[in-house]
């Protein structure tokens, strides 16, 4: 045994613990301990040795029979007593050897086990002071976070004490975290110089009369408790093991025998790290030609498909009937193939993917999605095959990466666990879970391929003459920044932001937002510096000017680099093809990217200065259609308020409404407008004085007037998160689930997740009409072609000659939707760029 690592267990887990604090599963578990306990076992194992023992606290402690005030303030922190048990049983299912003595610490544990094994190097891993006094030759500390070994000379730098000499320290200074004083009067420097000077605590106190009065009564006032602090400090190093040698250290990586348990509490990231390569064999056979699988589908089998692009053309894999079968889809026969696989009932994971490399998909295909009945099954799950499997305990699927051959042998190994997924939510999916993906989502699917693979024509000359004068204005920006900070400074570094502002300059730090590396120097901490320091000068600076020009630097860039340069990279003849995702999100609304065209900043000058390079093609228009308060309506719809009711049937200006209910006055609409949707996302006072930048008693009062203009609302939202809170989940207008676990949730976890409950069920239950509105005009006008949607807005290519009668007709089908107490409105547009749709 050369090297033996031993573990102060609950002093690493308090250390890891408080970055982690926040953690909980999607259900409202709180994980952080466990985190934390899982990320000390991945980072020892990386930190090989000989032997490893882990030592645990005891249920009693001898130290309070001494000293009864020793660590009494020591409180547990939140969650730690219901998560313990599970990392006691994790250590036991991971063989590993954990000790613990009845009656005293893990401190003395570790402190009697450098006595009992004479192995030539130990490492202590711990963020204790304490285990000082062990240090020597053979015995160092080890720093997990900064991976740093403390030794002698650390000791000598640091405490300028030699490690002998620590509990004597520890006498004379005590430990406030620990309960115990020391010396009134003394602290670490006097300590320290007394110690140099008389070597130990006994031999000082036989030399008080060396000492100036003043000291020598300090410390014979005290003498009693600073020899019960050295006691205290002192650590037992003479308790019994049974052990003849440390366990051997882990051959493989502990946390792979509970990486169940792992799946169960949602670990999916720490999972993917740890998981042993799968071991692929290769294909009995090369790959197919598609004559053979032809061949092979004449009996329209079910079939499970997979598809991905390679240099050589798109690798389709098809396992049926207990048999694989892989194809390149690169000869003639291939878009035969294809149809005949279509004639088949198909399972896959993200078919919409596996379709669009396929040329689409038809109308009629008859296939079943895991992708998307694992989200309706648990809508926070990762969106991954690797994560599903792991939900599901089911084998661990193999990465589509490598050559043909190893993608091939891929396929073949993940097609059974697809297989399994689907069987397992054919068997577990709830009924209306089932017939939502069957009867929307399914559907959807279809629809988003065919968006995709149309895009959406861009200007290329107007894109590129923009790329180019963004360059240019960047460019002069920097110049300015430069300028104005009197310094050359990297406007896109953080890091030296934040060194420039708050250490050069000095700026109060009071104004930032804290990060863990620091301060930030994101939007809102720029924004508020410049309202703090407007028309200040610091060290020839004007604070205001420079963050204005640094604010409108980074506006740009954003835009330079999120759309206009992967724009431009990303076409494919003319057109963008962005990605929509289904599964993504928790409240059912849909996603976008490569780029996200959902995001584009439309109500600013620059923003539409993007959206004006996404064009219709010759003699077609793009068609806007836009949902109007749509959130708000559907308050009206589940509350059953009658004024709101009677004031959309009425066609009144809702926000104006509110205005004259709160204020008396119809000037202070926006105002209104802010709470009114602030309300629907569930927005407290605190969120809300934030949001508007008010104080929190007049958000306060602006909560308490609204609900005593509309009792009705106030009974409903306050009815919905008691039924969230009983029920655990909350419902979308068709049925989407998002659930909650309240259980051991923190009060803060608990608004949050009712806020969370309010916002779902509105912004979900818009994201239904607008499924709804969609498959509808699809349905409808087969012919037309759907380009974009972004949350309650649809955009479409229609022929220029039509456009008009479309304009009406498609009005009329998207407000007669779905029948709710309020009517919907659609407001239209037409225009030959998607800027001109929000002119």
């Amino acid at each position: 045994m050369k090297t033996l690592h031993l573990v102060d267990t609950f002093s690493l887990l308090f250390k890891f613990y408080y970055p982690l604090k926040d953690l909980h599963t999607s259900k409202g578990f709180n994980t952080a301990w466990l985190n934390a306990f899982c990320r000390i076992i991945q980072r020892l194992y990386n930190f090989k040795a000989d032997g490893l023992i882990f030592a645990l606290e005891s249920g009693s402690n001898h130290r309070k029979d001494l000293h009864q005030d020793y660590k009494a303030n020591r409180q547990a922190p939140p969650h730690l007593d219901e998560q313990l048990p599970i990392i006691f049983e994790w250590i036991e299912r991971m063989g590993l050897c954990a000790l613990s003595v009845a009656g005293y610490e893990s401190d003395d544990v570790i402190a009697s086990l450098c006595q009992h094994f004479d192995a030539p190097q130990i490492r202590i891993f711990s963020a204790d002071k304490d285990f000082f006094q062990l240090v020597n030759e053979r015995v160092v500390l080890f720093d997990l976070s900064t991976q740093s070994t403390k030794g002698v000379d650390f000791c000598l730098e640091k405490y300028k004490i030699h490690p002998k000499q620590f509990t004597d320290y520890q006498g004379l200074v005590g430990d406030s975290s620990d309960g115990y004083k020391g010396v009134r009067g003394i602290g670490a420097k006097g300590a320290v110089q007394l110690l140099q000077e008389w070597g130990s605590l006994e031999n000082l106190y036989a030399h008080l009369d060396k000492l100036p009065a003043k000291l020598q009564n300090a410390l014979r006032e005290d003498r009693e408790q600073a020899f019960l602090s050295k006691e205290l400090a002192t650590l037992k190093s003479d308790l019994m093991f049974d052990l003849k040698s440390p366990p051997d250290f882990p051959t493989q990586n502990p946390l792979l025998k509970i990486q169940d348990a792992l799946a169960e509490f949602e670990m999916f990231a720490l999972l993917k790290q740890i998981q042993l390569k799968v071991n692929l064999s290769p294909l009995s056979t090369p790959l197919n030609s598609s004559q053979e699988l032809l061949d092979k589908l004449a009996n329209r089998p079910t079939c499970v498909v997979q598809a991905q692009r390679l240099k050589e053309g798109v690798l389709l894999g098809v396992f049926f009937e207990g048999e694989f079968r892989a194809v390149l889809l690169n000869d003639l026969l291939a878009p035969a193939l294809v149809q005949q696989l279509y004639t088949c009932a198909l399972i896959g994971y993200n078919l919409k993917e596996v379709f669009s490399l396929l040329g689409g998909v038809l109308e009629g295909v008859d296939f079943e999605d895991i992708s998307l009945l694992a989200w309706l099954d648990h809508c926070y799950l990762d969106n991954s095959l690797n994560a599903l499997a792991l939900s599901l305990r089911l084998e661990t699927p193999a990465p589509l990466e490598g050559d043909t051959a190893q993608i091939a042998a891929a396929m073949r190994h993940n097609a059974p666990i697809i297989l399994k997924a689907y069987e397992h939510y054919k068997a577990h999916l709830t009924p209306p879970l089932w017939e939502l993906a069957h009867n929307l989502e399914y559907p959807l699917l279809r629809l988003l391929c065919e968006m995709q693979g149309h895009g959406f024509l861009l200007d290329l000359e107007y894109l590129q003459g923009l790329d180019a004068e963004f360059k240019q204005t960047l460019a002069q920006l920097e110049q300015r920044i430069h300028a104005q900070a009197h310094t050359d400074i990297n406007p896109n570094s953080a890091k030296q932001w934040a060194q420039f502002l708050y250490t050069h300059l000095g700026l109060e730090s009071k104004h930032a937002i804290k990060i863990k590396t620091g301060l930030s120097t994101n939007e809102a901490s720029l924004k508020a510096l410049q309202q703090a320091y407007t028309g200040q000068s610091i060290q020839g600076v004007e604070v205001s000017k420079l963050l204005s020009t640094l604010l409108e630097y980074r506006e740009l860039f954003k835009l330079q680099s999120t759309y206009v340069k992967p724009l431009l990279e990303r076409q494919v003849k003319g057109k963008i093809h962005t990605i929509f995702h289904q599964t993504t999100t928790a409240s059912s609304r849909l996603s976008s990217s490569k780029p996200n065209l959902q995001n584009i900043p439309m109500r600013t000058p620059l923003g539409q200065q993007i959206a004006r390079a996404f064009i219709a093609p010759k003699n077609c228009m793009l068609l806007g259609l836009d949902y109007s308060q749509m959130e708000l309506r559907l308050l009206a719809h589940f509350s059953g308020d009658t004024n709101l009711i009677t004031a959309f049937k009425e066609r009144q200006d809702i926000h104006t409404n509110t205005a004259l209910a709160l204020f008396n006055d119809p000037t202070q609409r926006p105002l209104a407008k802010a709470i009114n949707f602030g309300l629907i996302y569930g927005m407290g006072a605190n969120r809300l004085a934030t949001t508007l930048n008010i104080s929190l008693k007049e958000a306060r009062e602006h909560i308490q007037r609204y609900f005593q203009a509309f009792p009705t609302i106030k009974g409903f939202l306050e009815g919905l998160k008691e039924r969230i809170l009983e029920e655990g989940q909350v419902q979308t207008l068709l049925g989407h689930v998002r659930a909650f676990n309240f259980q051991g949730a923190s009060q803060k976890l608990v608004a949050d997740y009712l806020r969370e409950g309010a916002n779902t069920l509105f912004q979900g239950s818009a994201s239904d009409l607008m499924k709804l509105a969609m498959l509808a005009v699809k349905d409808k006008y087969p012919e037309l072609k759907m380009l974009v949607q972004v949350h309650d807005e649809l955009i479409l290519e229609v022929p220029k000659d039509q456009a008009d009668t479309l304009a009406k007709e498609l009005k009329t089908l998207m407000q007669e939707i779905y029948p709710l107490k309020v009517p919907l409105e659609c407001h239209v547009c037409l225009g030959t760029n998607w800027a001109d749709l929000k002119a």
